[in-house]
């Protein structure tokens, strides 16, 4: 579960202040530059501005895109941790997060996909089986930076050749023309 996670990896890296498990709820540890274990009140500041808000209605869980994309460009790694099962394979954060360079760690899907020129465990991203292997793959990875790098470029590589707004409205229309035309 996500609280299990977020526990494993506080009790693991916690302490370690090139590790930002305080914003595990953005799926996301920090392995470069100094400590992030707090928001940045001009994050805040300017999150507030662009929401409207005047007093602290956002309590650390919403960043504005600014961050959130600083954070994925700062990170090697980048977990999903679903909130609820059943949640979908393909998701946002797993875009974002290999279009940014992350090594992306996914829990086991809840199910098959049959997705054209999908993504592969161990080449182009990393599947977990529990909060425990996510620990020993982590650090396995840490430890093997080349590797863990390789991956994260045949992620990002692949989105580009196989996932880009281009390559999906050419296949919209391609089958548009083969079923209509």
């Amino acid at each position: 579960s996500r609280e299990e996670i977020k526990k494993i990896t506080k009790k693991h890296y916690g302490k370690n202040k090139k590790c930002n498990v305080d914003l595990i709820f953005d799926g996301q540890i920090r392995r470069r530059g100094a400590a992030f274990n707090v928001i940045d009140d001009r994050v805040r500041d300017i999150d507030k501005k662009i929401y409207g808000f005047e007093n602290n209605e956002l309590d650390g869980t919403i960043h504005h895109h600014y961050s959130y994309y600083d954070t994925l460009l700062k990170s090697k790694i980048s977990i999903e941790c679903p909130q609820h099962t059943g949640f979908g394979f393909y998701t946002y954060r797993m875009w974002e997060s290999i279009a940014n360079g992350c090594c992306y760690f996914y829990p086991t899907p809840t199910y098959n996909v049959d997705f054209p020129n999908g993504l592969i465990d161990g080449e182009d991203f990393i599947i977990y089986h529990s909060p425990d292997e996510l620990i020993e793959k982590i650090e396995y990875y840490l430890s093997h930076e080349e590797e863990m790098r390789t991956i994260a470029e045949n992620g990002f590589n692949k989105l580009l050749k196989y996932h880009t707004s281009e390559v999906r409205a050419k296949e919209f229309i391609e089958t548009c023309e083969r079923y209509m035309g």
